[in-house]
Order: C-alpha cells, then structure tokens, then sequence
C-alpha cells in the first residue's frame, strides 16, 4: 500500500511541476512577440508589458528566492 501512494505521489507532483512549467511558458509565447527585445527576460516583460503589472521584476525575484530557499 505505501509503494502505491509513494508512485502515485510521484506521479501527481512531475504532472503538476509539468503543467505549471508548460503553462507559464505558453502566457509568454501568447503575450511576447518572438522578435522582442524583451526576450532576454521573457517572464519579466510578460508581466511588465503584457499584463501591466508594474512591479514585475520584484515579483520575479521574490519568486526565484523563494524557489531557492525551498531547495
């Protein structure tokens, strides 16, 4: 039984790390064209200019130092 869990566990945590990662990916490719200046930092120009939130870059960092603390 906890082989059973541990398996589907594993599996549930890779779909949802895969899901986030191909649907963040996919609001930068529909808000960023490809030929943008603003493709060195992809996330941060998505959100500065794409989605106008001005604070887009502290937002980034903060998400980063909280990725890295978790590890």
């Amino acid at each position: 039984m906890p082989e059973e869990t541990v398996a589907r566990a594993t599996q549930s945590v890779i779909a949802r790390v895969l899901v986030c990662y191909i649907g963040s990916i996919l609001v930068v490719v529909t808000v960023l064209p490809w030929d943008s200046a603003g493709m060195a930092q992809p996330y941060v120009e998505a959100l500065c200019s794409g989605l106008h939130i001005p604070a887009a870059a502290q937002i980034m960092n903060g998400v980063i130092l909280t990725a890295v603390l978790s590890a």
